[in-house]
């Protein structure tokens, strides 16, 4: 299932030029079709990355660090 949406959602954007809204949790999926990410924690945007940053970084360390940073808790990237 995932696979065809993946599928799906690429086409969309290559070949419709269209922009997809996806709340996922699954950051392998996220690099995998995404452009650009907003990290969203408590329905506030904490964190934006566009396509050249997000091959930069581990996105799950970067999740992590933009939903605790308002506790202190960092994990290195």
């Amino acid at each position: 299932m995932i696979y065809y949406l993946k599928k799906l959602l690429l086409k969309l954007k290559d070949e419709c030029n269209m922009t997809t809204l996806v709340s996922t949790h699954n950051m392998s999926f996220v690099e995998e079709v995404c452009g650009s990410i907003a990290i969203v924690n408590d329905g506030e945007i904490v964190n934006r990355l566009s396509s050249d940053e997000k091959s930069s970084f581990n996105l799950e360390k970067v999740f992590m660090n933009s939903v605790n940073e308002g506790n202190n808790q960092n994990v290195d990237i």
